[in-house]
């Protein structure tokens, strides 16, 4: 007697997406159900997990005659009614009638597991623990899920480089890991009025998140901010650490005392910038959540692929994404069951600097508020937004700052770098080259104002070029 397996997640998957769970039969005879007892167990597990299907296991003889309608010696088809309500599709366990092939169903199963769910890999709770590298001191979390019960507003925020912006990797923006924090806080809080703040930007690191996150978080008054430079900031550039720790001063000394959590992407082999940023988190007694703890075990076992998660060898698509979400909602699902309804946010004098303080205080303009002390043949872009060098003669544009180290924003092309160069503060002349990383103009400058002013020679650009310089950015740390 042959085991009929009705299984419309595996052959009608799309249609598991209904907001209604469908009712799913797998149907087997009861001698095999018991030989596959535990690949059972872990395939339903994972499908229901997965879709919204409820899966039942029956087992019990059918009255069915299979037959071979072709006369090949093998049978295709049967004769008779199977006792199912439901019933869609079904498989043979064996091509040979009266035989029930354990072996073969139980790499089916395996196989269509993969199949059935589009080889989407599933969080389970090892792969949970993983993940949350840390709770941290959560009280400050746990005042964020207080003043959401309370039905107050609340604000959800995320700062770092491409990935947290999402950009074309992921196709839908609700999948991206900050939109999907935020709606858990809807979801377990639908008294609280829940907006975020998605405050990632493409190709910077940390130490251009030291220059923005005033303007860009913290002027918007956040209760959470996640964290996210694991991936920009893995280079060999001791300053990042330093940067990486102003980013989290500047949001922790915050008089609202927004939470932060901490979170570490990776790259195509596993690399980040884990390793010191998780030592500053744990300075600051931060709830972390890794991304690459989590998944890459997985990843290197070929338990997942990286391509199923990850669009390229970067930036995780919108399952990479929605796993991230898991991570993060798995943590502040702990923190929510633990602490009271009242919590509070206990007001607490941040520890000394781990690594450096400079980065603690910062001054930045850009777009309308980037306004030059001098300027000869510079002109603004038509949206306001850059300043930009002359064509076809030469000119000078000056800004003036105070702090210890200057940061420029601009984009220069290549065949503009003969012509660029700067100067501090009238000093020696300096060329002005295109920076992959974004990297300071100047470091250990003594306290008080300083001047910036870029040169362009444009009277020497070859006719026909249109070789330029933007700046679109000033900006200055270790400002007192």
């Amino acid at each position: 007697m042959k085991d009929i397996i009705p299984l419309i997640l595996l052959l009608a998957a799309s249609t598991l997406l209904a907001a209604e769970p469908h009712r799913v039969a797998i149907s087997l005879r009861e001698p095999t159900q018991t030989a596959l007892a535990e690949s059972l167990t872990t395939y339903m597990a994972d499908a229901k997990q997965r879709f919204p299907v409820k899966l039942q296991v029956y087992y019990k003889d059918f009255d069915l005659q299979f037959v071979d309608h072709n006369k090949d010696g093998v049978d295709d088809a049967y004769k008779g009614t199977p006792q199912l309500k439901d019933w869609v599709a079904n498989i043979r366990a064996s091509e040979k009638a009266g035989e029930n092939d354990i072996s073969g169903l139980r790499t089916f199963f395996a196989k269509t597991h993969d199949d059935s769910t589009g080889k989407a890999p599933v969080t389970t709770p090892s792969i949970k623990q993983r993940g949350i590298v840390s709770e941290g001191d959560w009280n400050r979390l746990a005042a964020v899920m207080a003043k959401a019960r309370r039905g107050e507003e609340i604000c959800v925020a995320a700062i770092g480089g491409s990935i947290t912006a999402g950009g074309l990797q992921t196709k839908d923006p609700k999948n991206r890991y900050i939109a999907r924090v935020a709606d858990w806080f809807t979801q377990t809080f639908p008294a609280a009025k829940v907006r975020f703040v998605n405050a990632g930007i493409g190709g910077t690191n940390s130490l251009y998140g030291a220059m923005r996150v005033q303007r860009d978080v913290l002027s918007k008054k956040p209760d959470l901010v996640i964290v996210e430079y694991a991936v920009n900031d893995n280079h060999p550039v001791p300053m990042f650490w330093g940067s990486y720790e102003g980013v989290l001063r500047q949001i922790l000394r915050e008089s609202q005392q927004p939470a932060v959590v901490q979170l570490f992407f990776m790259q195509r082999k596993g690399e980040n910038a884990q390793e010191t940023q998780q030592m500053l988190g744990r300075h600051y007694e931060l709830p972390m959540v890794s991304f690459r703890d989590a998944w890459w075990p997985e990843i290197y076992t070929s338990r997942a692929k990286w391509e199923v998660m990850y669009a390229d060898v970067v930036h995780p698509n919108d399952t990479g994404h929605i796993l991230a979400s898991e991570l993060l909602i798995a943590l502040l699902g702990d923190v929510n069951a633990k602490h009271g309804p009242s919590a509070t946010a206990n007001r607490a004098e941040l520890p000394a600097p781990m690594i450096s303080d400079l980065f603690a205080n910062c001054r930045y303009a850009q777009g309308s508020d980037l306004k030059p002390t001098q300027n000869s043949g510079w002109t603004q872009t038509p949206d306001g937004t850059k300043w930009e060098s002359p064509a076809s003669t030469d000119g000078g544009i000056e800004f003036g700052f105070s702090g210890k180290l200057l940061f420029v924003g601009y984009d220069i092309d290549k065949e503009a770098e003969p012509f660029a160069s700067f100067t501090i503060d009238g000093g020696l002349a300096q060329p002005l080259k295109s920076s992959a990383n974004r990297l300071p103009l100047a470091e250990d400058l003594p306290p008080g104002q300083h001047r910036v002013r870029i040169e362009f020679a444009g009277s020497k650009v070859p006719a026909g070029s249109t070789a330029k310089v933007k700046i679109w950015a000033v900006g200055a740390a270790g400002v007192h």
